[in-house]
C-alpha cells in the first residue's frame, strides 16, 4: 500500500471512531424517541420512560464530550510518542484538544433547551440509586443492560469497547417496577394534573431536541470533520518521514485493524446494530445541511420576481 494511501486509511478510520465517541450518543437518543415512542400507547407511562430516557442519556452525553474531548487527543500523542524515534510536537494535540473542547461547549449550550424543559418536571425523575436498582433488577431478569447511567462505565477505553451508550431499552417497562408508595405518589400527582403538565413540557424538549438534531448537529459535525482533516494534515510531514520503515507501516496496520474491528462490534450486548451504522448515521447528517442550504436556494429562485432576479443594464 502507498504511504499516501495508508495514511489517509488511517486518517478516516480515526475521524469515524471519533464521530461514534462524540455524537453516537446523541443519534442513540433519537432513535430511542422513537423505540418508545412506537412501543408504549399508554401516554403517561410513556412519558415516564421517555423523561428518564432523556434525562440520563443527555447527562451521559455531557461527560461524555468532556472525556472524549480531552483524552482521545492525549490518547493519540501517546500513540504517536511510541510510534515515532524522534520527538513529537504537541500543538496539533492540543489544538485538536481546543477545537473538540469548544465543539462540546457549543453541543451543551445547544442542549440546555432540551434539559430546561426536563427540569420543570424534575420530580418524574427517578433518583439515580432507584434507577441503579432497576437496571439491576432487570439484568437479573435476565434482559442486558450494560450500559452507562450516570456516569457508570465512563472510562475512557479506546479499542476495547470504548464509552457505553445510553439506549432505551433499560427505560422501559419502569412502571412496573415502582413500589407501591411510588405508584400512589404517582397517583397523587395525576390528581393534581401533574401529568398533563408533564405532557406539555415532555413535548416541548422532543421539539427541541428534534431541532437540535436536524439543524444544529450536522454542523457541529461538519466542524469535527474539519478540525480531524487539520489536525492529520499537521502531522502528514511527520508521518510520512516514518512510514517508509516496515515495522512502524505494520504498527499503523495494526492500529487500523482495531480500528475497523471495533466498528463491526455491536453497540453493546444488548442490541446487534454496528457500531458502524451509526458512525455512518452521524456522517450522513451532513446531508440535512445541504437540504437547509437548498430551502434558501428555493426562496430566492421561487419569489424573487424575474425582473429583480436578471440584473439589466440601463439602455439594455
Amino acid at each position: 500500500m502507498p504511504v499516501e494511501q495508508l495514511y489517509l486509511s488511517y486518517a478516516r478510520h480515526s475521524n469515524d471512531y471519533l464521530s461514534y465517541d462524540l455524537f453516537g450518543q446523541l443519534f442513540a437518543i433519537q432513535e430511542g424517541i422513537r423505540e418508545i415512542t412506537a412501543t408504549n400507547a399508554n401516554r403517561d407511562f410513556r412519558n415516564l420512560e421517555m423523561i428518564n430516557f432523556l434525562y440520563y442519556a443527555i447527562q451521559s452525553q455531557k461527560r461524555r464530550l468532556d472525556t472524549v474531548s480531552i483524552y482521545l487527543p492525549a490518547f493519540w500523542e501517546r500513540e504517536d510518542r511510541a510510534l515515532f524515534p524522534f520527538p513529537v510536537q504537541q500543538q496539533p494535540y492540543r489544538q485538536l484538544q481546543r477545537n473538540l473542547t469548544s465543539l462540546s461547549a457549543q453541543i451543551r449550550h445547544s442542549l440546555s433547551e432540551v434539559e430546561n424543559a426536563l427540569s420543570a418536571v424534575s420530580s418524574f425523575i427517578i433518583l439515580k440509586k432507584d434507577m441503579d436498582e432497576f437496571i439491576k433488577e432487570k439484568t437479573k431478569r435476565g434482559r442486558n443492560a450494560a450500559l452507562a447511567v450516570g456516569g457508570i462505565g465512563l472510562a475512557l477505553a479506546p479499542l476495547t469497547g470504548g464509552i457505553s451508550l445510553v439506549l432505551p431499552g433499560v427505560f422501559m417497562g419502569i412502571n412496573t417496577y415502582m413500589n407501591a408508595a411510588d405508584m400512589k405518589r404517582i397517583e397523587e400527582l395525576k390528581q393534581s394534573n401533574e401529568n398533563l403538565r408533564l405532557d406539555f413540557f415532555m413535548r416541548k424538549a422532543l421539539d427541541a431536541y428534534e431541532h437540535f438534531m436536524s439543524t444544529l448537529v450536522p454542523y457541529y459535525v461538519s466542524e469535527m470533520n474539519q478540525s480531524v482533516t487539520s489536525f492529520f494534515q499537521e502531522l502528514a510531514v511527520p508521518y510520512q518521514g516514518v512510514l517508509g520503515d516496515p515495522s512502524v507501516k505494520q504498527k499503523l496496520l495494526g492500529r487500523m485493524a482495531e480500528y475497523y474491528t471495533f466498528k463491526q462490534l455491536p453497540i453493546d450486548d444488548s442490541v446487534l446494530t454496528k457500531k458502524e451504522a451509526l458512525v455512518e448515521t452521524v456522517q450522513g447528517s451532513l446531508s440535512l445541511a445541504d437540504e437547509h442550504m437548498q430551502i434558501f436556494k428555493q426562496e430566492v429562485t421561487y419569489h424573487v420576481p424575474e425582473s429583480v432576479a436578471v440584473p439589466k443594464l440601463s439602455g439594455k
